[in-house]
């Protein structure tokens, strides 16, 4: 809500509220007519300042999440939770996932090392690699 749609709110309702005041048993219809007038034009105001969807849920953590009729917030996301909590607190603590018994295959393996034979030929190892120089020619 913008100030200007903050302003004419205020404005529209202060308006009804003087109307509220002056209201009696014996008002005359025009006088009610006008009423309605204001009164339609207050939440119609409302309704443009309004930029978000109405509440399913009286949770302020999830306003629009997922309704649970029988949660006591309506809310679905925090009534699991609680009822995990609940659970939770009944059996105990869930055991941590056992290790697997074989070790997993490994997609991309690591290169085995070098040979020692070509290291001791002038190669030079990095990460992993075997790496062979090879002398510079001699001119002739």
């Amino acid at each position: 809500m913008n100030h200007a749609q903050l302003t004419a709110l205020g404005r529209a309702l202060r308006l009804l509220g003087e109307h509220g005041e002056v209201l009696t048993p014996d008002t005359p219809d025009a006088k009610l007519h006008e009423v309605k007038a204001d009164l339609q034009r207050a939440l119609d105001l409302l309704e443009e300042s309004v930029s978000t969807a109405a509440p399913t849920t009286r949770c302020p953590e999830h306003p629009t999440g997922p309704v649970d009729e029988s949660a006591p917030d309506l809310c679905l996301l925090c009534e699991t939770r609680r009822r995990a909590a609940r659970r939770a607190e009944f059996n105990g603590p869930s055991a941590p996932p056992a290790p697997p018994e074989t070790p997993l295959p490994v997609r991309h393996p690591r290169r085995p090392p070098p040979a020692p034979a070509a290291l001791a030929a002038g190669a030079v190892e990095r990460s992993g690699v075997a790496v062979v120089r090879h002398p510079a020619p001699r001119p002739p």
